[in-house]
């Protein structure tokens, strides 16, 4: 097996467009877009895997993408040197430098995944069990708003194969909620 080993980490920010256009919360906020992680894992030998990280946003929850990008600078020098493909040993890495902040680990996690299949030549799916060509059921995010404009949004992700809805009701206190 040939001798691979981290040789770089480099972080980009990229701004990912809402695909709804106005995504609304209570107190007026609304995102237009989300502030991504990218990462770029590079080896001595020049195989590149990538990753990425999307928090909601530091007005919703406590990790937002500073704080990834942060803490990915705060990890990013113990993994110099180590395989890539040990992802156990990448992970206890990480957990070593940093305690806690798992979006910022996620961009790191999933970039070394990415290497290893390339390393062997397989898709990060083969590697972790194969497709199974069933779909992965998901929900939807229905955002506060006008209750009938919310019902059709509901409708509509429920015709689009949604199998449930996180819908976003009521109003902060300071809004008479």
């Amino acid at each position: 097996m040939q001798d691979l080993k981290i040789q770089k980490i480099d972080v980009f920010q990229v701004d990912l467009p809402y695909s709804g256009g106005v995504y609304l919360l209570s107190g007026g906020r609304e995102y237009r877009s989300f502030d991504a992680t990218i990462v770029r894992v590079t080896t001595n030998t020049g195989i590149e895997g990538w990753g990425e990280s999307t928090p909601f946003g530091a007005t919703y929850i406590a990790s937002h993408a500073l704080g990834t990008r942060a803490g990915i600078a705060e990890i990013a020098p113990s993994l110099l040197g180590r395989d890539p493909r040990q992802v156990d040993r990448i992970n206890d890495a990480m957990d070593f430098a940093l305690i806690g902040h798992n979006h910022a680990k996620t961009a790191l996690d999933v970039a070394c995944w990415d290497i290893l299949g390339k390393s062997v030549g397989l898709p990060v799916c083969e590697l972790l069990g194969g497709g199974t060509g069933k779909p992965l059921p998901m929900i939807s995010s229905i955002y506060a708003g006008d209750p009938e404009e919310m019902r059709r949004r509901t409708a509509d992700h429920r015709a689009r194969g949604y199998l449930g809805h996180s819908v976003k009701i009521g109003a902060l206190d300071s809004e008479g909620g």
